[in-house]
């Protein structure tokens, strides 16, 4: 069975894309979604951890808690950094795109590449959201 996935809004692409619903591509569905929760565990553990610290004045701080702060930050940039990358190859690979599109992808912002994923992984796994009630008057 195979999916299909338009893409025009986020890639200019006409033609909706086919994208087979195998093991293949749900397995890519997971490890993406596995990514995220793991990039979003970081940052909330990351925040929760430095809750008191951050609401301290750069005076207030030790050096290393202000060493504490900016490796944490420097951690959280990372993982960031990382799951854009990931979310990118996501999808080249699963709508079998070609490395030229990966400057279509660098152009979006970050909530139109993640919204873009979702979209996918929505597809690909069967569980679209339902349209709400303003889209259903459109």
């Amino acid at each position: 069975m195979a999916v299909s996935i338009n893409v025009e809004k986020y890639l200019g692409l006409k033609t909706p894309i086919k994208v087979k619903v195998s093991v293949k591509n749900t397995r890519r569905v997971y490890q993406m979604n596995l990514r995220l929760m793991k990039m979003q565990r970081t940052t909330s553990k990351i925040d929760s951890q430095n809750q008191k610290l951050n609401d301290k004045t750069d005076d207030e701080l030790t050096d290393e808690q202000r060493d504490k702060l900016l490796g944490d930050q420097i951690t959280m940039m990372n993982s960031m950094n990382e799951m854009l990358t990931n979310a990118e190859q996501f999808v080249l690979d699963i709508l079998r795109l070609s490395d030229k599109y990966r400057a279509k992808l660098d152009d979006l912002t970050q909530t139109e590449l993640l919204d873009l994923v979702s979209f996918i992984t929505s597809k690909v796994t069967g569980t679209e959201p339902e349209k709400s009630d303003d889209s259903k008057k459109a």
